[in-house]
This record gives C-alpha cells, sequence and structure tokens, in this order.
C-alpha cells in the first residue's frame, strides 16, 4: 500500500518509544509483551512545551488497522499528544 512517514508532536515528562503493529484477530496483541515494530523515541519536553519529532517510515503492505503504541520506562508519565501526522511517501502508479 506504501510507506508513510509518521511524526508526533508531543509533550513529554520523560522519555518515550513508539512501535507499530497490523490489527490482527488476537486478543494478546493488547498485552505489553506482544511483539511489535520499534518505530522511534523522543525525549523529555522543555516544561510546558510541544515538540515534533519524526520516528521514521511506516511501511504498509496490506489495508487495515494499525497500532500505535507509545510507552514510557517510567512508573509515571505525562504525555500530552497534540498531533500525530502520517505522510505518504511514494505514489502509487
Amino acid at each position: 500500500m506504501g510507506n508513510y512517514e509518521v511524526s508526533v508532536a508531543a509533550s513529554a515528562e520523560a522519555a518515550i518509544s513508539v512501535s507499530t503493529a497490523a490489527v490482527v484477530d488476537d486478543a494478546e496483541q493488547a498485552d505489553i509483551g506482544f511483539p511489535m515494530k520499534k518505530l522511534g523515541a523522543f525525549g523529555q519536553s522543555a516544561a510546558g512545551t510541544v515538540e515534533v519529532a519524526h520516528m521514521g517510515s511506516l511501511p504498509i503492505e496490506n489495508p487495515g488497522l494499525h497500532l500505535l503504541r507509545f510507552s514510557s520506562e517510567v512508573k509515571k508519565q505525562q504525555l500530552l499528544i497534540d498531533r500525530i501526522r502520517l505522510r505518504r511517501m511514494d505514489r502509487i502508479k
């Protein structure tokens, strides 16, 4: 279906990693241990500021739903997501 560039405008109190996977018919997919492809990470933001982080390329081979998982290594995290942008990198011929 194509390659998409993923960027996130967010404010975080600590480092956040972003992972993705196509949705499958498996209840275990909701668990933290389910295998997902790591897209990238972004670090702590200056207090009260929203920063844009480019996560990299997300290849989508089949139509359907995809999950984005935002995870942190700290016990208590405050994450404010302003926007998530998917931009098509290639065109259908």
